[in-house]
């Protein structure tokens, strides 16, 4: 009955690997029309109140699914206070700064060089390799980023602040999966951790959008438009991404479920077009292919 077992095992095994597969690509498709849904509420709502509301219902939805307390050593708990600080706070400002200043489309392309940045990150801090490829996809990336920076300034009036937030928000992702990658070796439940984070997260949020005199208003958030959104965003995208994509990184490991974040850009750019109605000139479509290509390139082992 030994082969029995063991064919058993190997049926498990694919099936874990399966459901690891299909969980990444579900956050690649929610995160790709996230873009959209959020450029939604930037156009129709201060930062500030899309920034407290969406953390805010990420928060409530996590507590809701797991309310257990964790026992952290000081050590551990800087993990997470860092995690929050740079995952949740800053790379969410950013990221709304990002949106309502530029189109989703070319925000989300920018965005998704945040591999590039993880491997120079895990080179300096983690002393790995970078492979032979990882230069000229590099050189390639900034080529494709140089093309569509230029003509969406020149001929969609993108705003370069805009640009360099969305690049920002690529930098902060890529801080946050340096720390990630401890927090998911310590012995605690996914979803405590990510709401531990989450909480940090609101807790640096708040001083920071008052240093910054970011304004609240919060009388137009319950148009069905923004309640739409808001529900997309703050809880599908934010709170359910979070869990699904740190499930999938315990089952395939956090260099198998990164490929998956390849695809963003072109399910963003595609519901940007459905969603927004954005133009895209065939130059910056160029240019999306290009950073697409640079990025894949530098990942190749």
């Amino acid at each position: 009955m030994a082969w029995l077992d063991m064919s058993m095992e190997k049926k498990m095994m694919k099936n874990k690997a399966l459901s690891g597969h299909l969980m990444a690509l579900a956050c690649i498709l929610i995160w790709g029309f996230a873009a959209s849904f959020t450029k939604i509420l930037t156009n129709n709502l201060p930062n500030g109140t899309v920034q407290i509301v969406r953390s805010l219902m990420c928060y409530g939805f996590l507590c809701v699914l797991n309310h257990d307390s964790i026992k952290l050593s000081f050590k551990e708990e800087l993990l997470y206070i860092g995690c929050g600080f740079f995952g949740k706070a800053l790379y969410q400002i950013f990221e709304l700064n990002a949106y309502s200043r530029i189109p989703a489309s070319i925000a989300s392309v920018l965005i998704s060089t945040s591999p590039v940045m993880i491997g120079i990150l895990s080179m300096l801090i983690y002393k790995e390799k970078l492979s032979k490829w990882f230069i000229p996809g590099f050189i390639v990336s900034i080529a494709g980023i140089c093309m569509i920076s230029i003509t969406g300034v020149a001929n969609l009036n993108a705003d370069p602040v805009g640009l360099l937030f969305a690049i920002l928000v690529a930098m902060t992702y890529a801080i946050q999966t340096m720390i990630i990658r401890k927090i998911l070796a310590l012995p605690i439940n996914v979803t405590a951790s990510t709401r531990r984070i989450t909480f940090w997260g609101i807790v640096f949020t708040i001083p920071i959008m008052l240093a910054t005199h970011e304004s609240f208003d919060f009388t137009g958030i319950l148009t069905l438009e923004n309640v739409i959104a808001f529900l997309y965003v703050g809880l599908l995208s934010s709170a359910g991404t979070a869990l699904l994509w740190n499930f999938s990184i315990t089952i395939l490991g956090a260099v198998k479920t990164s490929i998956y974040i390849y695809a963003i850009p072109v399910v963003a750019v595609i519901a940007s077009m459905i969603i927004l109605h954005e133009t895209i000139t065939p130059v910056i479509l160029a240019g999306i292919a290009i950073t697409i290509v640079g990025v894949i390139l530098s990942g190749k082992k």
